[in-house]
């Protein structure tokens, strides 16, 4: 008798072809997106090291402090860096045309001055390209600080750094391969980062206020002890945020009390009369976006809910800040800001 011949047949090798096909559409896209991920954080800390050691470089041979210009100390800092190109009237021979923050998009056009990095230095920004492919755009701080004899000082207080990791490839977006570092707060018109106490916050906002209904059917999930009011401003800045854990303590918030009037040493619980406002452009980008933008002042919302119904807070004045207790500041009121953590 005859032996059978054995194989695949035509159906077999097309369902088998079908289900490959199948799997590759399915993994390939998150294979190629993790791939990306991991190039453009590498990237970015090739170029972090390689910024660091170069400010430290120049703090050692005492050229990092002192400039007045952003364009001399980037002519400077070309010594120690391999910068290809600068780029000071037109930015964008030197960087994208526009680039995605929040899903927005802002047009580099507009961002010319260190304001438009959210820094009240006075400084124009310069753009840059490295010899390994890296571009971006710098604004320098003339209140730098360095100390020749100190190995400890990096220059981080120096700069506003928005640069593309993946040159003008694409997708040329915030957060992805584009990247700041922590003295920058918007690009443009869209904010990016307020940081303090050592954190990245969202852009400031005027809460939505919630239901009754709506905050108890929620308030295990975010956190919320108890809903008393029918309108709950407070309640609604928590749901905006993900949650009271997402808010700013007041500890925190003292801190940006040190960061805006450089007073340092502020208690999380104390009034402080006699200030100076230190970061005008930070306190005017705090204060338009608020509920009381037509008096001197703004208010923001802490996590911190002692009972149920009041929140601490705090006040932002021109020569003072000061620290609302539980006696003052219900939750019903829609006179205060709130912040969320965004990293």
């Amino acid at each position: 008798m005859k032996k059978g011949k054995t194989g695949f047949t035509l159906a077999e090798i097309l369902v088998t072809l079908a289900v490959i096909g199948i799997v590759a559409t399915m993994t390939i896209p998150n294979l190629v997106q993790n791939y990306q991920s991991k190039a453009w954080s590498t990237a970015s800390k090739v170029f972090d090291k390689k910024l660091t050691e170069a400010l430290k470089i120049m703090n050692t041979q005492g050229t990092l402090a002192g400039y007045s210009r952003t364009e001399d100390f980037v002519n400077e800092l070309s010594k120690h860096l391999k910068i290809t190109k600068t780029c000071t009237n037109n930015l964008t021979s030197c960087f994208e045309k526009e680039v995605t923050v929040d899903g927005k998009t802002t047009k580099i056009k507009d961002t010319q001055t260190a304001q438009d990095l959210g820094k009240n230095w006075g400084t124009n920004v310069v753009g840059f390209q490295l010899a390994n492919g890296v571009n971006g755009l710098l604004a320098y701080n003339p209140d730098c600080t360095q100390n020749e004899y100190s190995n400890q000082i990096t220059g981080s207080d120096c700069l506003g750094v928005v640069y593309d990791t993946s040159a003008y490839a694409k997708p040329n977006e915030h957060l992805k391969d584009i990247r700041t570092n922590g003295n920058v707060n918007k690009l443009g018109d869209e904010w990016i980062c307020l940081r303090f106490a050592d954190k990245c916050w969202s852009e400031p906002f005027i809460p939505t206020a919630i239901s009754q209904s709506e905050c108890e059917a929620n308030k295990t999930a975010l956190g919320i002890s108890n809903c008393p009011f029918a309108n709950d401003y407070w309640a609604g800045a928590v749901k905006q945020c993900g949650g009271v854990g997402n808010m700013p303590t007041m500890a925190q918030l003292a801190k940006l009390v040190e960061q805006i009037y450089g007073e340092s040493g502020i208690g999380a619980e104390e009034d402080k009369d006699g200030l100076t406002i230190k970061d005008q452009t930070l306190f005017d980008a705090l204060h338009t976006k608020s509920p009381t933008a037509s008096s001197s002042s703004f208010y923001i919302w802490s996590s911190e809910h002692p009972n149920s119904t009041n929140v601490y807070s705090r006040g932002f004045h021109s020569t003072s800040s000061t620290y609302f207790n539980v006696f003052n500041d219900d939750r019903d009121g829609n006179n205060n800001l709130a912040l969320c953590i965004s990293d």
